[in-house]
């Protein structure tokens, strides 16, 4: 099965990095990566965008293993270094879940923690060959407020910005379904999730809370917990790609050594349940960038389904330009017409198209006029009232526009020196 876009770069740096991106080499890579460790590489490109791409440990891992002769003592130490930070952190971040698994348990919360650790153990088989910045947990909307509580009481803050209150910070995180947070020093940070699916804008109808009932055990640090079962996680981890535009190499990975490591998966089911939750195409895609990018083996109810359906190529197509460097998309919070057409194209049902589309329209006129007119430090700094009355300072904010504005062309009229901005 062939694609117009190439699925691996033509730069040897992107060639390298791709060949590395898996836990399993066979024979044919080990000697194409020993042929490209031969050429002229430039490393100072390489090693961020393997670092951007959270491929780092696998291209450190690999290459420390088969190519040692072919690198400088510098890279060989920065590639050994590079694995060692990563088990640690990864090690630290483990024993700190346990801990937040075991506190709110201790509470009588039932929570699911997800990706981080959980997907590093379960299908890599090796804590340092993914890295992870944080941790998530799945907690249900009925126990949402009290998690969120308990782990404020026990050290942890809001990662939100600090001149909002409570209520305010509620009410941000309520569009995305979920409550960031970091411990007293800033070494850890959890995502809190009350829904799988958050953002205010990319968003599903469909209901993910069945995934509560089809959880399997996965064992940390000699410890026993539950997270997604494979159809579940496999399901998740495309509909978070295609949200994300499927940016970061390391995404297509864990689809790929997902589908590896679980070759018992129920595809029929797996077809049927992503139709009914209306991501069948997300899903499909997610399947078709791990086989053409990665060589994994797929069945041919798969590969049938993505020859029918001409959306699952040309999305991957826009997928290997952002890859390759030729298109780059904004940060998801950051949309342009090129997010909003890549995503309106992974949604296959009529009414998702037409609820995002809404959502899109709503960001682009009232949400821009929102954030000029949205208080700031400067409109508390002006006139300061009591948190219940935050609400006040909509009204305060363009008066002090206005007055700042009146200032500045009356002390124009007498300099030439212009002033600092009316709205900062």
């Amino acid at each position: 099965m062939a694609i117009t876009a190439p699925a691996i770069p033509n730069s040897l740096e992107m060639q390298l990095l791709f060949c590395c991106a898996r836990t399993h080499l066979n024979t044919k890579t080990k000697q194409v990566i020993r042929e490209l460790l031969q050429q002229e590489l430039d490393w100072d490109y390489l090693l961020p965008l393997a670092a951007h791409h959270g491929a780092m440990p696998l291209l450190s891992w690999h290459l420390k293993r088969i190519g040692p002769d072919l690198l400088s003592p510098q890279i060989l130490s920065q590639l050994k270094d590079c694995l060692h930070r990563s088990a640690r952190r990864n090690l630290f971040l483990t024993g700190e879940l346990l801990n937040l698994l075991a506190l709110l348990k201790e509470h009588g919360i039932p929570v699911i923690p997800f990706k981080g650790p959980v997907l590093t153990t379960s299908i890599y088989g090796n804590m340092a060959l993914r890295q992870f910045s944080d941790l998530d947990l799945l907690v249900d909307q009925q126990n949402f407020l009290k998690a969120k509580d308990l782990l404020l009481d026990h050290g942890y803050h809001a990662t939100t910005p600090w001149f909002l209150n409570e209520a305010q910070r509620m009410s941000v995180m309520q569009g995305w379904g979920e409550y960031s947070l970091a411990n007293q020093n800033e070494t850890v940070y959890v995502d809190l999730h009350k829904r799988l699916v958050a953002g205010y804008l990319f968003s599903l109808t469909a209901d993910l809370d069945y995934f509560w009932n089809f959880l399997e055990p996965v064992t940390l640090l000699g410890q026993t917990v539950h997270s997604f079962r494979a159809e579940e996680n496999l399901l998740y981890l495309c509909i978070h790609g295609a949200k994300s535009f499927w940016e970061r190499l390391i995404w297509i990975v864990d689809v790929a050594e997902l589908i590896q490591a679980h070759d018992q998966l129920d595809w029929r089911r797996l077809l049927e349940q992503a139709k009914t939750l209306g991501c069948q195409r997300m899903f499909l895609l997610g399947c078709f960038l791990a086989y053409d990018v990665l060589d994994i083996q797929l069945p041919g109810e798969i590969l049938s389904k993505v020859e029918t359906d001409p959306q699952i190529k040309a999305l991957a197509g826009r997928v290997y330009q952002r890859l390759s460097g030729e298109a780059r998309y904004p940060c998801q919070e950051d949309y342009t017409m090129a997010s909003f057409k890549f995503h309106v194209q992974a949604m296959e049902r009529p009414k998702d198209k037409i609820r995002y589309g809404w959502k899109c329209l709503i960001s682009h006129t009232i949400f821009p006029l929102y954030k000029i007119f949205r208080p700031t430090a400067f409109d508390r700094d002006f006139y300061e009232l009591p948190p219940s009355f935050y609400g006040l300072y909509y009204f305060i904010r363009p008066f002090r526009l206005i007055r700042n504005l009146v200032f500045m062309s009356w002390a124009s009229l007498r300099a030439s020196t212009p002033k600092e901005s009316v709205n900062r």
